[in-house]
């Protein structure tokens, strides 16, 4: 441990907090600390406990800022960030935090992380699990005897994709006996040398001039991708089977995009965008999952909370963007996008604030209003349930009379919509 963590225990206030984690007496709240304070009692907590910290910042930037700080005090801070989930086929999109995401999932895997900070958001986003990302992870060391063909079917099964040359993490590139690939969480490519079967040599490599760095003797491969779907008959059957559950309307236009896929993936090819399927592929997880024994400290919890409270205006941009993305969908043909957006009730007087946040009852009260602003500047339908009876125990579900007042309410909506 080095000073300046240990001078942390000389502060009583940090040794009353040191007191209360070692005995399990929380959870415990402090107040009063300024940013600096923050990265040193939670870099001293993983130094004096011999646990890892898990830190849940209200933003990105503030996520950021405390890793930094808890880096040049001397631990080993990891940050987490938060990703964008594609929905649709793009020719490409960037995969920069997804790779920077399993770097550090892959090291908490390894009990290699003093501390992992994130941002609420990426604390709440799902990803694989732990027996997921360990499964897709194989070891390669000099000596050891593997054919050529078995470690790029390992390579391609961890999501990598095959290039001429590698110059970005994810991807992998053969030429003879020689094997170049980018492992997440990895500062430098990997080079691998091959006589026969057997690993020749092994060798770290610059993007810019492709010229071994400096050599190893062992390197783990880490899934590439988040989302890695099974082998192709068992995607494809995954695929057929969720075809045929798909019913309503839209259906005809949603099993076509779903086909296409089919097509695709039996073609030999990789689809484009595989975050739509993410719940037929695997039970998902979250950071929390790969989190085991460690503290956790949330900086700034009302801020947090806040996060996961927005006001009406808030909702309603949230609102406006999933219209956004319902309308790229690849299903709606020659016709216009034919939406329908539900304006909920409002929270009911009785509900107790502390649950949901500050004001959240006040906050309920504008969202029929700003989803009737957004549907009618994107040009989507609307309808107000407004008068749809809440309960009076948690006053914020509907009663067996609100469901059927839902119900007769979509009833004569949808018909005219059709």
């Amino acid at each position: 441990m080095n000073g300046l963590i240990a001078s942390a225990k000389r502060i009583e206030e940090y040794g009353a907090l040191l007191d209360c984690v070692k005995s399990t007496r929380l959870p415990i709240g402090m107040t009063g600390l300024s940013h600096i304070h923050k990265a040193h009692f939670a870099a001293a907590l993983n130094a004096d406990c011999g646990r890892p910290v898990l830190v849940i910042t209200a933003d990105e930037a503030q996520a950021s800022r405390l890793a930094l700080d808890m880096k040049t005090l001397g631990c080993r801070a990891l940050l987490y960030p938060a990703r964008d989930f594609a929905f649709r086929s793009t020719e490409s999109q960037s995969r920069e935090y997804e790779h920077r995401r399993l770097g550090v999932l892959d090291k908490m895997l390894r009990g290699e992380a003093q501390a992992v900070i994130c941002s609420a958001e990426a604390a709440s986003q799902l990803t694989l699990p732990p027996e997921e990302l360990r499964n897709r992870t194989i070891e390669l060391a000099v000596g050891d005897e593997m054919p050529l063909e078995d470690i790029v079917k390992a390579l391609l099964r961890a999501g990598y994709s095959r290039s001429a040359q590698v110059d970005g993490v994810g991807q992998y590139a053969v030429r003879g006996g020689v094997l170049d690939f980018f492992t997440p969480g990895e500062e430098y490519p990997c080079r691998l040398e091959l006589w026969g079967d057997e690993i020749d040599s092994m060798a770290y490599f610059d993007i810019e001039t492709q010229r071994r760095t400096d050599n190893i003797e062992k390197i783990k491969i880490t899934p590439s991708n988040e989302i890695l779907p099974p082998d192709t008959d068992e995607f494809v059957e995954l695929l057929e089977r969720f075809r045929s559950e798909i019913h309503g309307k839209g259906a005809a236009k949603a099993r076509e995009c779903v086909d296409k896929d089919i097509d695709r993936i039996k073609g030999g090819l990789r689809l484009q965008s595989t975050d739509k399927y993410m719940p037929l592929l695997y039970d998902v997880a979250s950071i929390f999952d790969y989190a085991k024994g460690y503290i956790l400290c949330v900086s700034e919890s009302f801020s947090v909370k806040e996060r996961f409270n927005a006001n009406a205006a808030c909702i309603g941009a949230g609102m406006e963007r999933l219209i956004l993305k319902a309308k790229s969908v690849d299903c709606w043909g020659t016709k216009a996008p034919n939406i329908l957006v539900v304006a909920p009730p409002r929270i009911g007087d009785g509900f107790h604030d502390a649950v949901m946040g500050e004001g959240c009852v006040e906050k309920s009260k504008g969202v029929a209003e700003q989803f009737r602003i957004v549907a009618e500047r994107q040009n989507v339908h609307f309808l107000n349930a407004a008068d749809c009876e809440f309960n009076q125990v948690d006053f914020m579900h509907l009663t067996r009379k609100g469901h059927a007042q839902l119900a007769d309410l979509l009833a004569k909506e949808v018909p005219t919509l059709l």
